[in-house]
């Protein structure tokens, strides 16, 4: 998969929307692009590529996966609409459980200083 770093992010984020508001709502100079990073953050600062820091990786596509391979699907068409079925009918208790537990999965990563952790 594609290892997503400054050099995608910044420019994907950037240049649609967010670009346009840090635009009108920001004063000069104090937008987010990398030449305007504070001098004290260093690339080390940018977060690992780790499944235990995403909602999504974390949960929802286990479960969505879960759900979905209950039964073989012939065709990808077929996969692609279980799976958009299977996100459009979760349920929103659900999503906010699993978004809840994000800031106690992010604790947990900075005191294993960026490590793995247990579940």
């Amino acid at each position: 998969g594609l290892k997503v770093n400054t050099a995608i992010y910044i420019p994907e984020a950037l240049d649609g929307p967010v670009g346009e508001w840090e635009a009108l709502c920001l004063p000069a100079g104090l937008g987010s692009r990398p030449q305007n990073l504070p001098y004290h953050w260093s690339p080390d600062l940018w977060p690992p590529s780790s499944p235990d820091c995403n909602p999504l990786d974390y949960f929802f596509w286990g479960m969505v996966e879960n759900k979905t391979s209950k039964h073989a699907h012939n065709t990808l068409d077929s996969l692609r609409a279980a799976i958009v079925e299977e996100f459009a009918n979760m349920k929103k208790d659900v999503v906010a459980k699993a978004c809840g537990r994000f800031r106690h999965r992010l604790e947990m990563v900075v005191a294993a200083d960026g490590g793995y952790i247990e579940k």
